[in-house]
């Protein structure tokens, strides 16, 4: 599982995952690994493309420094900070 926040439509966003997954080769492998969800989905025995889903799990108005509190929050919650999750950036949630 992946946590993201945009404050874009979530198909364009969701569109750029898809685009990058086709694209990936293992010839040309991102450099430093910054791409877990890219890298993920072409690993053997995953279906790339067609093993991806994509869910809201939260809306939130009040601009960028709030979606990306909460985007923290459900990384936490959730657990999907690397090797658990695809979640490789994780900073501390700052007080209110």
């Amino acid at each position: 599982m992946y946590i993201g926040e945009t404050g874009r439509r979530l198909s364009d966003r969701f569109g750029e995952h898809l685009r990058s997954v086709e694209g990936f080769s293992h010839n040309t492998r991102y450099q430093g690994g910054g791409f877990p969800v890219v890298e993920h989905f072409n690993f053997p025995n995953h279906g790339g493309i067609n093993d991806m889903r994509v869910s809201v799990l939260k809306q939130t108005t009040g601009g960028t420094q709030r979606r990306q509190r909460e985007e923290r929050r459900l990384i936490h919650r959730l657990g999907t900070l690397a090797p658990r999750g695809l979640n490789i950036d994780f900073k501390v949630i700052p007080p209110k």
